[in-house]
């Protein structure tokens, strides 16, 4: 399953990194040759587009930690019963932590 998700999530990306530089290039070859040089438009494909490929990797991490969590605890209340309690405290603990 794991190499399945990361499979899956690795694509995606690719598809948007390539969306982006698709669009970035279009952009740049509509600006007048006056108005450009060739530093800003590097930059923009290397920095800006690997910064949103990032961001989009964590986001997807985010949401999918949260389902990930769920899941563990609902597993380890079949086992444990009412004891899960104290694991659930320490989920939302940590969970109010990181978001403050």
């Amino acid at each position: 399953m794991t190499a399945t998700y990361q499979h899956k999530t690795y694509r995606a990306l690719t598809m948007v990194r390539g969306s982006l530089v698709s669009f970035i290039y279009q952009q740049t070859m509509s600006l007048s040759s006056a108005a450009l040089s060739e530093s800003d438009s590097l930059t923009l494909l290397t920095t800006d587009v690997e910064r949103v490929g990032s961001g989009m990797r964590l986001m997807h991490e985010t949401w999918a930690s949260m389902a990930e969590v769920g899941l563990a605890l609902y597993l380890l209340q079949m086992q444990l019963g009412v004891a899960t309690a104290a694991a659930i405290g320490v989920s939302l603990g940590t969970f109010i932590l990181f978001a403050i």
